[in-house]
């Protein structure tokens, strides 16, 4: 399609450390600058657009939570094809405006393919939306949850009250693969024995979990059996904000992250076969049946073994948008009379 015609804000992410392939970025759009919401004229976020620089290749767009009063929001954006360590990877966002036609969900660009086939499940929890792939699960919250009701590490946040939790509905068969990773931002209340932030609900065959076992956060897979030295870590009493990532490599090899680095490794957990179901915030399989207490966010199920490169910049563009995207600049000018630009690449982190 022709480019739109409104001025466009650009920058440049942070330069992977490997080559990512149809990674999904993450845009804060508060941080977007006075020029480019000033051309915003609608409430209709899916009428934005985004390009590489190359002013011709259209990426797909999932627009989260946008209030074009309050000039916040944020966007998921897949970009096509390789991110490499070259620094050619900028972006243009062009603002949701009239003189553009609206993005269907499962339109080439819309939401639905803002994330590759192996990204199961994505649940921001900034609303009570349901799971922003293009898998079709329903989700349905138990007990009384404040969907964005408080601040989370990205934008608002789900509070779960230690009796209420989210059924996810039905998800694909992961042993069927043999690969799995989860990750989520959590802030814990309290000290709690057997809760889960997601996890697959009882069944035949193998099951994965993110759980929580009192001071210990563990990724577990295959009946709940705690994987090796992967299986837990030490959580802090402080209570703090704390990203984690699970992955399991179909040879077997389970991996543990914290806060963007590896933490654990374990020995052999080939799961073969799991739930087709599973539950946000409660543990239903093994011990005590806990839910949670305290805050989560952003928590993600993929079907595949993410790379160390795609688990550790997706920490880092939740951790902080500004490290990760510097400064965004406004082109001040229509790019339908210009597509290409001299500009200075510099960047703040």
């Amino acid at each position: 399609m022709a480019l739109p015609t409104t001025p466009y804000d650009y920058a440049e992410p942070l330069t992977p450390t490997a080559v990512l392939t149809d990674f999904t970025l993450m845009v804060d759009l508060s941080r977007m600058t006075a020029g480019w919401w000033s051309a915003v004229n609608t409430t209709q976020a899916r009428r934005g657009r985004a390009f590489k620089d190359d002013g011709v290749t259209e990426l797909a767009c999932d627009w989260i939570d946008f209030d074009s009063v309050a000039r916040t929001g944020w966007l998921r954006v897949k970009f096509s094809g390789n991110m490499t360590n070259k620094n050619d990877n900028t972006i243009r966002i062009y603002p949701p405006n009239t003189s553009n036609s609206v993005q269907l969900s499962g339109s080439a660009h819309g939401s639905g393919n803002a994330y590759d086939a192996d990204w199961v499940g994505y649940w921001p929890l900034m609303t009570n939306e349901d799971n922003r792939t293009t898998v079709a699960t329903t989700q349905k919250g138990v007990g009384t949850l404040s969907y964005g009701g408080v601040t989370g590490k990205v934008g608002p946040a789900t509070y779960f009250n230690g009796s209420s939790y989210i059924n996810v509905g039905s998800i694909p068969d992961l042993g069927a693969v043999g690969e799995v990773t989860l990750m989520a931002w959590s802030q814990d209340d309290e000290a709690q024995t057997y809760t889960g932030i997601i996890d697959s609900s009882p069944g035949t065959g193998s099951a994965w979990a993110l759980r929580e076992n009192g001071t210990r956060m563990g990724f577990y897979v295959q009946n709940l059996t705690e994987t090796g030295s992967a299986g837990a870590l030490e959580l802090s009493a402080s209570t703090a904000t704390t990203h984690f990532a699970g992955r399991l490599i179909d040879t077997g090899f389970p991996i543990l992250w914290k806060n963007g680095s590896l933490e654990a490794t374990g020995g052999d957990a080939a799961m073969v076969g799991s739930s087709t179901s599973a539950t946000i915030g409660f543990q239903t399989a093994g011990g005590p049946h806990r839910k949670w207490t305290g805050v989560l966010e952003e928590i993600q199920l993929h079907q595949v073994s993410r790379s160390d490169a795609w688990v550790s910049h997706e920490y880092d563009q939740t951790d902080s948008q500004s490290a990760f995207w510097g400064t965004w600049n406004f082109s001040g000018e229509a790019s339908a009379t210009t597509t290409s630009r001299s500009r200075d690449r510099s960047r703040t982190r």
